[in-house]
């Protein structure tokens, strides 16, 4: 399911210190995305990795409902869906589309949170 501009997108909610599982196929999580205050993320992933990029590397546009970043070498644009409470992606085009979920906890990854998601890998 695509989702360009419809009545559900809507604006993200505040993503400054937002931690948020990632699912490439949409549904099976894959990697944790943490959106730093100052404008960096730290992506981490099925490799049992860490990236870490300071600065500018996500930002909000189009009056706040897509954001803009670029994680595990891609550049990606997602869409809020705020009746669903998840991101979808609207760049790159894949089918079926990438999605993100906010975690409870804000602002601090749990280490708890990402062994119980590797071991869903």
């Amino acid at each position: 399911q695509q989702y360009h501009t419809s009545p559900s997108v809507a604006s993200f909610p505040d993503v400054a210190g937002s931690v948020w599982t990632w699912a490439h196929d949409g549904t099976k999580p894959n990697g944790i995305i943490e959106f730093l205050p100052d404008g960096g993320t730290k992506w981490f992933n099925g490799a049992r990795s860490l990236e870490v990029k300071e600065g500018l590397n996500w930002k909000l546009k189009e009056s706040g409902t897509v954001l803009e970043t670029s994680f595990n070498g891609v550049h990606h644009e997602l869409v809020y869906v705020a009746s669903e409470k998840k991101a979808v992606l609207r760049s790159p085009e894949r089918s079926p589309s990438s999605q993100m979920w906010i975690q409870g906890d804000r602002g601090r990854l749990l280490l708890f949170d990402f062994k119980i998601l590797l071991s869903k890998i």
